[in-house]
């Protein structure tokens, strides 16, 4: 499966983008026939998701199957310190990455819906990376959002992916090949898709049966 999916994302992605242009290209033609301020301003605020959308997809593409540096220094919440291959084994891990400097609310999200869904996925099976420049500010966060798996935090700040620079939260799949897999990036205001990726990994890649 690990095999066919580069492939299957490159068309599934091709296929949404080319929907989203000529939605897109629509809309911008469709100005001129509206009057109504208010229904402008909701065309002009769709046209923004999908081209944010659209970037997101860009952003998905170009950090999938990139090879991670095995020897990223981590740290533990007893002040362990470790590498990135110390945590990683040949079974899949969905691992959650964010920092401190990402929208609050958008990380608070994703942990939640991590914390809904993870006695089925296994707490074994995620892990979370982040960077705080201050690690007791992490694991004060993790009490008070009942983070129920490992979270480790990250000393260089990133991955050293082309999606860290965007400063957004993002969740994948990572085994002993350290290649990112099933890239994904939440977004607060379209959560039926964070719930399909969530269902997704649960039923594929851990055998289980989604909610």
């Amino acid at each position: 499966m690990k095999k066919v999916f580069p492939y299957i994302l490159v068309i599934i992605l091709s296929f949404t983008n080319l929907v989203l242009v000529n939605k897109l290209n629509t809309l911008k033609k469709s100005y001129s026939n509206i009057n109504n301020q208010n229904q402008k301003a909701l065309i002009y605020e769709l046209e923004d998701d999908i081209n944010k959308l659209l970037s997101n997809d860009s952003l998905k593409f170009l950090s999938e199957q990139q090879v991670i540096d095995k020897n990223i220094r981590l740290e533990s919440i007893n002040g362990e310190e470790l590498l990135l291959q110390d945590i990683i084994t040949d079974k899949s891990k969905l691992i959650f990455m964010f920092s401190e400097l990402n929208c609050i609310s958008c990380y608070e999200k994703i942990i939640n819906d991590l914390n809904r869904h993870i006695n089925v996925i296994g707490k074994e099976n995620v892990l979370i990376l982040a960077y705080y420049s201050n690690p007791r500010e992490l694991y004060a966060f993790m009490r008070v959002n009942q983070i129920k798996c490992k979270v480790y935090n990250i000393e260089s700040k990133s991955l050293g992916l082309m999606i860290d620079n965007e400063n957004i939260p993002y969740l994948f799949l990572l085994d002993s090949s350290f290649k990112t897999n099933f890239m994904f990036i939440p977004d607060k205001k379209y959560t039926k898709l964070t719930e399909a990726y969530l269902n997704w990994i649960k039923k594929q890649l851990f055998n289980a049966n989604a909610d």
